[in-house]
């Protein structure tokens, strides 16, 4: 049976890098997932909630948000398709919080390891906005392997 290895990516040059290093590290003979999680934007910036006076953005403005996400997601897991070239994968567009999304596709796929890029923010910068790889560490059910540039 072989090993079943979770590729993250958002497109950055740390995700493509440890993609690079978690193909050399496993080889080819294992099975690749690669997934990529979209930034989609806040349903409340339709209603208003946001405390401004009307909505923040129209419908339109709202699905093309959603529509450009994709298209990036779409594009990253083909630049790390490239990378893996390998017939032993396969890609996901998840959508949500990214650490959680991913440690719930590593349940759901029953992978063996994750492999994730950090871009090395800091002990302040993640403190505010987080970090995945650290989220990843944390909370999935695999071992995680994060790789620096």
């Amino acid at each position: 049976m072989s090993t079943r290895v979770l590729l993250c990516t958002d497109g950055s040059p740390p995700a493509v890098t440890a993609i690079k290093r978690g193909v050399e590290l496993f080889g080819h003979d294992c099975f690749f997932t690669i997934a990529c999680v979209t930034d989609e934007p806040d349903p409340m910036s339709l209603t208003g909630a946001s405390g401004m006076t009307g909505p923040d953005m129209t419908v339109e403005e709202y699905e093309e948000q959603i529509v450009q996400s994709k298209a990036g997601a779409a594009t990253a897991l083909d630049e790390a398709q490239t990378v893996v070239g390998s017939a032993n994968s396969e890609t996901h567009i998840l959508s949500g919080e990214p650490g959680p999304a991913l440690c719930q596709l590593a349940v759901d796929l029953k992978v063996d390891v994750i492999v994730v890029g950090s871009r090395g923010m800091g002990v302040v910068k993640r403190a505010f906005i987080g970090s995945v790889s650290d989220h990843l560490v944390r909370q999935a059910p695999c071992p995680v392997l994060v790789v620096r540039d």
